[in-house]
């Protein structure tokens, strides 16, 4: 259950992030919301996964 709240929480992320990515005027806070999506999806990847992958292992 945890995966699927965390899998849409980040499709939701992306959602927003594009949209405001799309709509917003200064090429500053653009730059902004891209890196910190990029900060989290980075976090995702190289640290949740590993410890999922690892759990699942055990557990199985």
């Amino acid at each position: 259950m945890l995966d699927t709240i965390i899998n849409n929480g980040f499709l939701l992320l992306l959602f927003v992030s594009w949209v405001v990515i799309v709509a917003s005027p200064s090429y500053r806070f653009r730059w902004l919301v891209f890196l910190t999506v990029g900060l989290f999806l980075s976090l995702y990847f190289w640290i949740y996964l590993p410890i999922e992958d690892e759990a699942h292992r055990v557990g199985h």
